[in-house]
């Protein structure tokens, strides 16, 4: 994640709101990292833009700055804020499972690729294809073409050469 409007509060915020479910109080914020010196607010900064969770929550205490909008303070309504802390992270595990669990979906399922109009078929010796085990490397079998071919021309050459013998033998016995 990147530095928001290049303030460290609402960068703070954001992140604390979008991977953790909190609301933070920004005086409270401010105030916190205020006190911080300037390697643990650098180290922050590599925190966030690494998402790097574990080293975020290390360095600021999110349960001293939340909000309780609407549900008063801990000791006044001490049920109800806790109640609504409680729903709060319920609902972001919940969120991450299911995450999870799409990300784990999505890895494991593997796309089939084809070309389309042609159903596609390998021409490497990768797969299993060549050492024995299936359709032979297609340069080998190139080769034993090309042998083949030469042979044959070869043999094409030396009766074309008898033939023109045999007729100029003819030719000369006239």
């Amino acid at each position: 994640m990147d530095i928001q409007g290049n303030s460290i509060i609402d960068t703070v915020i954001e992140y604390a709101n979008v991977k953790f479910g909190v609301e933070m109080n920004p005086e409270q914020l401010g105030e916190q990292l205020k006190q911080m010196k300037f390697s643990e607010t650098l180290k922050l900064v590599d925190a966030i833009k690494n998402e790097d969770d574990t080293k975020f929550s290390e360095i600021i205490d999110m349960s001293a700055s939340v909000e309780e909008a609407g549900y008063g303070s801990a000791g006044t309504n001490p049920g109800g804020a806790r109640a609504a802390d409680d729903a709060k992270q319920g609902a972001v595990a919940a969120r991450r499972a299911n995450i999870s669990g799409q990300d784990a979906a999505r890895d494991g399922t593997a796309v089939g690729r084809t070309t389309a109009g042609s159903a596609i078929s390998p021409t490497g010796t990768g797969g299993g294809q060549g050492g024995g085990s299936g359709t032979p490397d297609p340069d080998d079998m190139e080769r034993a073409d090309n042998a083949a071919n030469i042979s044959s021309v070869q043999q094409q050459a030396q009766n074309n050469s008898s033939e023109i013998e045999r007729l100029k033998q003819l030719s000369q016995g006239r």
